[in-house]
């Protein structure tokens, strides 16, 4: 399921014209789909439907066929897919969507984008809903 994307002296491998899909179809990015070559942005975009879904409990093809999850993928928009999310993190999906596989991501620019999703009233040391709800 995973494959080194450098060698040993720091070179990309190789790609491969065509690979077998092994993985969760619900969280595969549109590469590993269609089988194409993937590096670590099909990871990311993987990660971007993950955070999607623990936010909103949902992701929009999660209850489709799987013929119509592919579609559904193919089909999406960043826009549509982050609509509900708060606005930074339409430019972490496009900047992890507009990386090649080859590409490393830069995380200090998602790091970035994270950021700025939180609202300004939450401070790092604030206890989380669940601590508030068991101490009252």
């Amino acid at each position: 399921m995973c494959r080194k994307v450098r060698n040993s002296t720091g070179k990309w491998h190789m790609p491969r014209l065509k690979s077998i899909f092994k993985g969760t179809l619900r969280y595969a990015s549109v590469n590993a789909i269609i089988t194409h070559q993937c590096g670590p942005c099909d990871d990311m975009m993987g990660w971007i439907y993950s955070i999607i879904e623990l936010a909103l409990s949902k992701l929009p093809w999660a209850k489709s066929a799987l013929r119509d999850m592919v579609q559904q993928k193919l089909t999406i928009t960043g826009e549509q897919l982050c609509a509900q999310m708060p606005p930074p993190f339409l430019q972490c999906h496009n900047y992890i969507q507009s990386l090649k596989p080859t590409e490393m991501p830069h995380h200090n620019f998602i790091n970035q984008c994270l950021k700025r999703c939180i609202p300004l009233n939450v401070k790092p040391n604030d206890p989380y809903d669940w601590e508030i709800i068991n101490n009252t």
